[in-house]
């Protein structure tokens, strides 16, 4: 089975049965593999190109792999909520794992999802 996500309005695709990559070509949104556990969308990303990550100068390596973690959670006060964390791994240029939690509130009549055609013209 396979899925489709965004990074900055770009198709993502992404393997949602444990697949490994066809080649070891590093691109600008890597390769994902996505996958159910525990009530939660996990994806983990391999084969990044390094690149600057900000404005500010951060940068990753071509080794860096990050962990995505979606997962609904209920708070009595806020009501329905859809967490994300996600871990950054980067043996060249960080010291440990990066990692960012935070939550938004959810409800599914919100949203619209659509699909975005996206050209970008990325250099290596």
């Amino acid at each position: 089975m396979d899925g489709h996500g965004t990074s900055n309005g770009c198709d993502a695709p992404m393997g949602l049965d444990g697949r490994a990559p066809e080649t070891s070509e590093h691109t600008p949104l890597g390769h994902a593999v996505a996958r159910y556990e525990n009530g939660a969308l996990i994806i983990e990303t391999t084969q990044l190109l390094s690149r600057l990550t900000s404005l500010e100068g951060g940068v990753l390596s071509d080794e860096a792999r990050t962990v995505e973690t979606y997962r609904r959670a209920d708070d009595p006060e806020r009501g329905p909520l859809l967490e994300m964390n996600i871990v950054i791994t980067d043996p060249v240029y960080l010291e440990g794992p990066w990692e960012m939690t935070w939550s938004k509130p959810y409800s599914a009549e919100e949203y619209d999802f659509t699909g975005v055609d996206c050209r970008v013209p990325f250099r290596n």
